[in-house]
């Protein structure tokens, strides 16, 4: 890929990624799922999780990804190390194998995420938002961002495939996690695609305060994983009637700060 076709990856990447938020925000406010209780009250939320986004973006996608992987790196091209997969196989197939694999992986990983202590103190900065809208989709701590992107540069190193094709595939699922956090009524056929990707109606119960509920719909984009490995259940049509952890509900825990340092005090109910 030359370096003026991995710019427009990149402008295509930010572009969906901002003009999906900005839609949905519209959307939200014009007919959202579930009222906040003030306009003022929304706002502020948004805006202290795009704040932490901030974070995000300089401490996971720039420093583990741009200053580890610069631009020129062979990984961003057919690699002639690791498994060597990318020199024999056509570029579909290539896609192919990045796209389950890398959407495993990110299964794996959110799994072990809700069961290792270390890696939960940090994920539990997601489910500690207690009411879902778009913005919560971009509400992660850059440790936990991190694991995912570092997880990802060492899986395409392994296999030997160009790190574009994890670009093109991050447009689709960023969007994808956008729909799943969206405080929007969807119309009803997009639930019938559940089969093979992760709903919005899953990912809501996901979300539940119950931990029972956090136990299951551990895929990001693709649901087959959670089917495959009996880590799904059916939701409900409503969703669940709390969502969020109890732990960290306080306030001093949903400013930008205090999700930063959440993670480094006493462990959160997982």
């Amino acid at each position: 890929m030359s370096p003026q076709t991995l710019v427009w990856v990149r402008v295509l990447y930010a572009g969906s990624l901002l003009g999906l938020l900005a839609f949905f925000l519209l959307w939200e406010d014009g007919q959202p799922r579930q009222a906040f209780g003030t306009a003022r009250a929304r706002w502020r939320h948004v805006g202290r999780n795009l704040g932490l986004f901030v974070w995000v973006v300089l401490g996971a996608d720039y420093l583990a990804g741009q200053w580890l992987v610069s631009s020129q790196s062979l990984l961003l091209r057919s690699t002639d190390w690791g498994l060597n997969l990318a020199q024999h196989l056509p570029l579909a197939a290539q896609c192919g194998l990045a796209w389950l694999a890398s959407d495993l992986l990110d299964y794996g990983v959110h799994r072990l995420s809700h069961r290792v202590g270390l890696l939960w103190r940090f994920h539990a900065v997601h489910h500690s938002d207690s009411q879902l809208d778009v913005s919560t989709g971009l509400r992660t701590h850059p440790v936990d961002t991190a694991v995912h992107v570092l997880a990802t540069l060492g899986l395409y190193a392994v296999l030997g495939l160009p790190l574009w094709i994890e670009g093109l595939r991050a447009i689709v699922c960023n969007a994808l996690s956008l729909v799943q956090h969206a405080n929007v009524r969807f119309p009803d056929w997009v639930e019938k695609l559940s089969p093979v990707l992760v709903t919005p109606a899953q990912h809501r119960d996901h979300h539940d305060a119950d931990a029972d509920g956090r136990a299951c719909h551990f895929g990001l984009c693709l649901s087959i994983w959670d089917h495959l490995l009996g880590s799904t259940r059916q939701p409900s049509a409503e969703g669940p009637a709390r969502i969020g952890l109890d732990s960290q509900r306080d306030e001093r825990w949903q400013s930008v700060w205090g999700m930063l340092r959440a993670p480094f005090r006493r462990m959160p109910e997982a």
